[in-house]
């Protein structure tokens, strides 16, 4: 069960937090794709530089609210990676190019997906407007991304019904 998101207060503090680090997860593996920009479709390296660039700049500004509002300037998001998601990182660095975009576009939906919740929460319960803006700017962006993905998992790869299932963390149904 996850815990109950607060957007004031030291529960506030720990929501950015999370969002910071959350962040850093799809900047890692967007940064893959960048790297792997030679060997990759343009339409997804285009996406993948798209989402380093705003979640950097996303990110910033959440650090920035992390020492303005609570006091906090020497938070390191890395300290609170999951293992998984480095392993996984490193797995996607050797994979076939193709093998990569499947897996890149079905792990960042997932990624998206599990950002929607607390940022719709975010947009009704935060203290600050900034706080506000920033959530609602994140679903509409994220939404839109995994309409592209989800188009693009079916064009290129044939899986034309992809849903998040929350209880085992993805699934395809091609």
């Amino acid at each position: 069960m996850q815990p109950r998101m607060v957007y004031s207060g030291a529960h506030g503090c720990v929501t950015r937090a999370k969002m910071t680090v959350h962040h850093h997860m799809a900047v890692m593996m967007s940064e893959v794709c960048v790297e792997r920009s030679s060997e990759l479709r343009e339409s997804l390296v285009e996406l993948c530089r798209g989402i380093v660039d705003a979640q950097m700049r996303e990110i910033s500004m959440m650090q920035s609210w992390l020492g303005e509002w609570y006091g906090i300037t020497d938070f390191d998001p890395h300290a609170l990676m999951d293992p998984a998601m480095m392993e996984m990182h490193d797995r996607m660095r050797a994979m076939p190019a193709a093998a990569f975009e499947r897996m890149f576009l079905e792990e960042m939906i997932v990624h998206h997906a599990a950002a929607l919740q607390p940022a719709r929460q975010c947009r009704g319960k935060a203290a600050h407007q900034e706080l506000k803006s920033l959530c609602a700017d994140i679903v509409r962006v994220q939404v839109a991304e995994i309409a592209t993905m989800r188009q693009w998992l079916c064009e290129w790869f044939g899986v034309c019904h992809y849903h998040v299932d929350p209880h085992r963390r993805r699934s395809a149904h091609g």
